[in-house]
């Protein structure tokens, strides 16, 4: 299964295409760690996580599971189901700095291209966007 990190938008203009496979592969919270000590919102606090799912999982759940899935739950409450392009442009821009610049990385870099322009028209357009994953089998 191939796993791509996408950008959605909230007014349903979201981009078609394969693209954020290098992400997908790497992984958001692996990345995060190039951001550690930065003044930006981590790329996975930028990803959609479906809360309906996660309820029903608890529901099923062995008594050890449930408390760790429950402690998930109440993070994602937290936190906003959109995002303001600004605040992800500045993590993406982050991300893009600090990220090593060789070839183990050229996917990475061109997924975050990728991001940075749509989340630049997101931002021209006023809209909100949040990143979410797609898969191929």
């Amino acid at each position: 299964m191939i796993v791509y990190v996408v950008v959605e938008r909230k007014n349903g203009k979201s981009p078609s295409g394969w693209y954020g496979q290098s992400v997908g592969a790497m992984g958001t919270d692996s990345l995060d760690h190039y951001l550690h000590g930065v003044a930006v919102k981590p790329l996975s606090e930028l990803m959609h996580e479906d809360k309906a799912t996660l309820e029903q999982a608890i529901e099923v759940a062995q008594p050890a599971d449930r408390f760790a899935l429950e402690r998930r739950l109440e993070v994602l409450r937290e936190r906003p189901e959109w995002h303001d392009p600004h605040e992800g442009l500045k993590t993406i821009n982050a991300l893009t700095e600090r990220l090593p610049h060789d070839e183990r990385y050229d996917g990475v870099h061109a997924d975050l291209a990728t991001y940075q322009a749509i989340l630049n028209e997101t931002q021209a357009e006023g809209d909100e966007f949040r990143l979410n994953i797609r898969t191929m089998e």
